[in-house]
């Protein structure tokens, strides 16, 4: 008895294998590269720091950190010494600190009570100090006031007679004074001066910086 055989399909052939990474695996090696980029960028933005700047081909530029607002305070106004001159053309004047006199020692005899008063008497006094000139032109010297608590003193006075930008010079008074009672012998020195050059003379004191 013969019996019947039904024959197969044939199998389909089997593609070849290939190196072409699955969608999911392309994804994660992106990641991974990307990687170092996030984490600097999250550390940056946690920090609340933020840079600006830029490069030229050459490698030179400019880098600004942290940009934000000055808080410095405004630098001077300009226009504040500058004043008409005498030909009615507009001048620059001096800059610096107003001249003044800085007592450094003062000797009485007899000596003072508790160091600061007078007391009934004739007392000689010597005094001796500098005068400085911080500013930016030649000044010169026409006096100088002195007072001895409340009342003015005329001791002799040995000083010079001008100074040259940023120079200072010595200072020696003596004197003698009467005290008709305990009083006050705080001492007190006002220089008098003016601009050696006769043009500067509208800028008095102006634009200079005054101590308090």
């Amino acid at each position: 008895m013969t019996t019947a055989t039904t024959p197969r399909a044939p199998s389909p052939p089997e593609e070849p294998p290939t190196d072409r990474p699955r969608p999911g695996r392309a994804w994660l090696a992106k990641l991974r590269l990307l990687a170092p980029a996030l984490l600097a960028l999250a550390l940056l933005t946690v920090a609340g720091v933020l840079t600006v700047g830029w490069l030229r081909p050459d490698g030179t530029g400019g880098v600004r950190a942290n940009a934000r607002p000055s808080k410095l305070p405004p630098g001077p106004d300009e226009s504040a010494n500058v004043v008409t001159g005498p030909d009615g053309a507009k001048m620059r004047c001096p800059a610096g600190k107003v001249p003044e006199i800085t007592l450094q020692e003062a000797t009485f005899v007899p000596p003072l009570v508790g160091g600061r008063s007078f007391a009934k008497g004739t007392y000689k006094i010597a005094v001796r100090g500098t005068i400085g000139n911080d500013t930016t032109a030649a000044i010169t010297i026409t006096g100088v006031v002195m007072t001895l608590g409340s009342a003015e003193w005329h001791p002799k006075i040995t000083m010079p007679g001008a100074l040259r930008p940023a120079a200072g010079d010595d200072i020696t008074m003596t004197g003698t004074y009467t005290s008709d009672g305990p009083a006050d012998a705080s001492l007190h020195a006002a220089l008098q001066w003016q601009w050696q050059a006769a043009m500067l003379e509208p800028c008095g004191k102006r634009g200079l910086i005054e101590d308090d």
